[in-house]
C-alpha cells in the first residue's frame, strides 16, 4: 500500500482503536460537547469563532499531521527499509505527540476564562494522536501488532 490507500489504512486503524476504547471515548466527547455548549454562551459574535476555529478545532490537526508521517515514513513491505528513514520517522511522531504539551498549556492560557472548553479540545486531540501515535509507530516500524 503506497500514499492514500495507506493513510487510509493507517486512519481506520485510529477508527477501530478509537472503537475499542469506546467508554474513554464516550466520556470524552461528552465532556468536549459539554464544555463547548457552556463556553459558547458566554462568547458571542465574532469572539465564538476564534475560539472555535483557534482553541477547540486546531488540536484535531495532530491526529492528521501523525497519520501523514506514518503513511510518508512507512516501512516498504520487504522490511528492507533504510535505519536514517526510521529514525526520522520515529523522531517525528514523538515531537509531534511532545509537542501538544506545551502548545496545550499556552492555547488554554491564551483564551482567559474560556480555558476550560480549549483544554478538553487539546485532551480530546491528544487521545486522538496518541491513536494516531501508535498506528504510525507500528506503520513506521513496520511491527504490527
Amino acid at each position: 500500500m503506497v500514499g492514500v490507500e495507506l493513510f487510509f489504512a493507517l486512519a481506520q486503524g485510529v477508527y477501530f482503536w478509537v472503537v475499542y476504547f469506546w467508554p474513554v471515548t464516550l466520556v470524552l466527547a461528552a465532556l468536549w460537547v459539554l464544555w463547548a455548549a457552556a463556553a459558547a454562551r458566554h462568547v458571542l459574535g465574532a469572539g465564538q469563532w476564534r475560539v472555535l476555529a483557534l482553541g477547540c478545532l486546531a488540536p484535531f490537526a495532530f491526529p492528521l499531521v501523525i497519520l501523514i508521517c506514518g503513511t510518508l515514513f512507512a516501512a516498504p513491505p520487504s522490511g528492507q527499509g533504510s535505519p536514517a528513514r526510521l529514525l526520522v520517522g520515529q523522531t517525528l511522531v514523538v515531537i509531534l505527540l511532545l509537542a501538544q504539551l506545551p502548545l496545550a498549556a499556552v492555547s488554554a492560557k491564551r483564551f482567559g476564562e474560556r480555558w476550560p472548553v480549549v483544554a478538553t479540545s487539546w485532551i480530546c486531540g491528544g487521545y486522538l494522536s496518541l491513536m494516531a501515535g501508535a498506528v504510525s509507530w507500528m506503520a513506521v516500524t513496520g511491527d504490527w501488532l
